[in-house]
């Protein structure tokens, strides 16, 4: 499977909380939110020239249920102990041939020490997906977002 880390294409824009989210603590069953902006990104000179040359855009979102599960696979980037990341709903964008469908598989998330800050990091498995001159090719996308945890958090 490609294995490919997104670090300026794939932008983790929220956690979607409900109202009795808010009173739970981090490590209980909640629902999160993905936001995927796929497209070039200026002075990243990784991309192949012609890849989103047109400046266009992928964006998709989908809800993932956060389970204190273990995950059903471990990930070695990721490391062991993680826990299950389920996509609760379908992903999709509107491109030139109508509403498109991007597969989503369940993943894994860790809280983890980086560079002695704690750090969200996942992993989700994506189907392919193209719009224009934008693709994503099928295979494990990474996350990695910089967290705040409250006291009450830490203590448990």
């Amino acid at each position: 499977m490609r294995r490919a880390f997104f670090h300026a294409l794939a932008l983790l824009l929220g956690v979607a909380r409900s109202a009795r989210a808010l009173a739970t603590g981090a490590w209980d069953a909640q629902r999160w939110r993905f936001s995927f902006d796929v497209g070039r990104t200026d002075g990243d000179v990784s991309m192949p020239d012609e890849w989103a040359k047109s400046g266009a855009r992928m964006a998709f979102s989908f809800d993932v249920d956060v389970s204190p599960d273990a995950a059903r696979e471990q990930d070695a980037e990721i490391g062991r102990g993680a826990l299950a990341l389920r996509p609760a709903g379908a992903a999709s964008f509107v491109g030139g041939t109508g509403v498109q469908d991007v597969d989503v598989a369940e993943g894994g998330w860790k809280l983890d020490k980086r560079g002695g800050r704690d750090a969200l990091r996942c992993w989700l498995d994506v189907g392919a997906a193209a719009r224009q001159d934008v693709s994503l090719p099928a295979g494990r996308v990474y996350l990695e977002a910089c967290v705040w945890r409250s006291p009450d958090d830490l203590a448990r």
